[in-house]
């Protein structure tokens, strides 16, 4: 850190220098000065004076008027003053001409002036002032309090290295401004174990939130900071939201889990004080930091506090979709604000006519999320049909696919916004991105629309392009129950994994069985399952093993677009049964067996044969 700052070329600061050098030798004699009675009340006069100045005006007249006799703390108490008036819109001059003032130039001159007998904690609220006001960060008082603050860097709390380095935040880049904007966070990182305070609330909190916009600090640091809060008992709103947000700024990190959930039990408590838009805030970061290994970033009941906050405040459709909006990518059901949305769209069915395609766009996804159908969904339906032109969409930007991959959901199609989605000029375009998930949804509507809409197959692309689509969906390759079906249903001939409809269902397993519940060998040469000899009247049953990303985050309802996925084979005569894996993962191993053989006999029109399942 020290030779960062070393390396700073010192040579415009030589008056700094001076400046230190007139004060030392002013120090040594002021033993032979006697104090002037008179100037010693009007110098305490002035500082009354500059406090109660009324003006910035005001308070450069009365530098013009006292600038001989005015000392550091005239200076800074003029500076103080007019960053008071200013910041509470009590100044009548605008920035540019407090600037220009050549009164201002002389509180400027009194800084340089006085610069060596200036401390800490005046130099920092020296540099507030100027910032405020506007003072360039290249300007010459500007870089002799940086040069101050240089000096001064060991000495410093970790407050003001935290205001310190505020302030430069909003500075021009300078080559000062830039090395103490690397020393500062490195100053701090050093002197935290020894300075911090380790029982305040309000500081942890505030050092949480510091140490969260800096990556250079260590993650010994952070978790200092993360301990001490765990110590502390009771958290008080404020400080609750700022550690929750906190958290969610720093790169995702297990070791946070516990404190996250203190935070958000502690809000839970006392969340009536707290303004929704800071909750919704801390769900938006909540959301971005979620992941499948990381899932302690989502709170269900959090997720529902904030939903009963919109629709018992009755904060309005807006406020509503676009928490809607929020619980979309953890698929988090929450059916009262599905209601509230609905009876909104019903109270005023333009909302969704007429209203801005964006906010469409997620009513119509959140009403697809799961199989629940809000109280006034026909509303909905309806008034989505009445939409004259989807142009607005896409200039929106809004994905077609995804829409209409809920709209297929909802058992909606518009012939105008079928084609538009399945052109491949435009699916060629949004599969640049790469999404896995705009693959999937391709072939969802591509097996709906061949299952329950034939008449709107000439839309899809052709078949080439289709098996093009299935290539480019990750393939499964972990496959759970295989090991148990063949054991329950005497080996690898009976079970076919995985299998494959000419639809591109990808299928998990695939099982023959005849009256009874005898199971028969399956072809091997057969490449569809529709290729599959099947002599009545035996039945192809369907196995399809369904990871937690097919459900409901909070509820365990099937995702609308995998119930989609099963009605299309069921409507296509085959017996699906869904195995939920995690459900399945968490049973004792001698639940496990009887768990599959219940689930598939409760799909299956006969099934009296007893299997070995031990």
């Amino acid at each position: 850190m020290n030779q960062i700052l070393k390396n700073i070329n010192l040579s415009p600061f030589k008056l700094l220098n001076n400046g230190y050098r007139n004060t030392r030798k002013l120090s040594s004699t002021s033993k032979d000065l006697k104090p002037n009675p008179a100037i010693t009340q009007t110098t305490d006069l002035l500082i009354n004076n500059l406090k109660n100045a009324k003006s910035v005006p005001a308070v450069l007249e009365l530098v013009k008027t006292h600038d001989n006799i005015m000392n550091a703390t005239h200076t800074l108490q003029a500076l103080k003053a007019i960053f008071t008036l200013q910041r509470y819109g009590k100044s009548s001059l605008p920035t540019s001409q407090i600037l220009a003032h050549p009164d201002f130039e002389k509180i400027c001159n009194q800084v340089k002036y006085h610069a060596g007998t200036i401390d800490l904690n005046e130099t920092i609220g020296a540099l507030k002032a100027i910032s405020f006001v506007g003072v360039p960060s290249d300007s010459t008082i500007y870089q002799i309090l940086l040069q101050l603050l240089k000096h001064n860097i060991n000495q410093m709390s970790l407050h003001q290295i935290i205001f310190t380095d505020f302030l430069l935040s909003k500075a021009k880049p300078s080559p000062l401004v830039e090395a103490l904007k690397i020393a500062l966070p490195l100053a701090y990182d050093i002197q935290l174990p020894t300075k911090i305070n380790q029982t305040s609330l309000s500081n942890l909190a505030e050092h949480l939130h510091y140490v969260s916009k800096k990556s250079v600090i260590s993650e010994d640091s952070v978790m200092l900071i993360v301990d001490y809060l765990m110590k502390v008992k009771v958290f008080d709103p404020k400080s609750s939201i700022s550690i929750l947000w906190s958290i969610c700024d720093m790169p995702s990190n297990a070791r946070f889990k516990p404190l996250f959930l203190k935070a958000i039990k502690s809000l839970l408590a006392v969340g009536h004080v707290i303004p929704y838009h800071d909750f919704e805030t801390v769900i938006s970061k909540m959301i971005t930091q979620y992941t499948p290994n990381m899932s302690f970033y989502y709170n269900g009941q959090f997720c529902d506090y904030c939903a009963n906050l919109v629709v018992s405040q009755d904060l309005g459709f807006e406020n509503a979709v676009h928490l809607l909006r929020k619980f979309l990518p953890v698929n988090h059901l929450n059916r009262s604000i599905l209601d509230y949305v609905s009876e909104k769209c019903n109270e005023n069915p333009d909302l969704i006519a007429d209203g801005d395609p964006i906010l469409t766009y997620n009513v119509i996804r959140g009403s697809a999320l799961s199989d629940y159908r809000p109280k006034y969904h026909d509303v909905i339906k309806n008034s989505f049909l009445k939409i004259k032109n989807f142009n607005t969409f896409i200039e929106k930007d809004i994905n077609l696919v995804q829409l209409q991959t809920a709209l297929s959901v909802l058992d909606i199609y518009i012939p105008e916004l079928v084609e538009k989605a399945l052109s491949e000029d435009y699916l060629r375009n949004i599969f640049r991105k790469n999404y896995n998930a705009n693959f999937q949804n391709v072939l969802i509507i591509t097996q709906a629309i061949k299952t329950f809409k034939p008449e709107y197959v000439k839309y899809l692309p052709n078949d080439e392009f289709i098996r093009f689509v299935k290539s480019k969906v990750k393939p499964v390759r972990d496959y759970p129950l295989e090991a148990p079906l063949q054991h329950v249903f005497g080996g690898e001939k009976f079970v076919k994994t995985p299998a494959l409809t000419k639809m591109l269902h990808h299928i998990d397993h695939l099982i023959l069985l005849k009256k009874g519940g005898f199971a028969t060998a399956v072809a091997t040469g057969a490449l569809y399952v529709e290729d599959v000899v099947c002599d009545s009247p035996s039945q192809i049953v369907l196995i399809m093993a369904l990871g937690p990303n097919h459900y409901t985050n909070n509820n365990h309802q099937l995702l609308g677009c995998t119930s989609l996925m099963l009605q299309t084979l069921e409507a296509n005569g085959y017996s699906v049964v869904p195995i939920p894996t995690a459900l399945w993962k968490s049973l004792p191993d001698f639940e496990k067996l009887p768990y599959i053989m219940e689930a598939i006999k409760s799909k299956t029109e006969y099934f009296t044969k007893e299997y070995n399942i031990s």
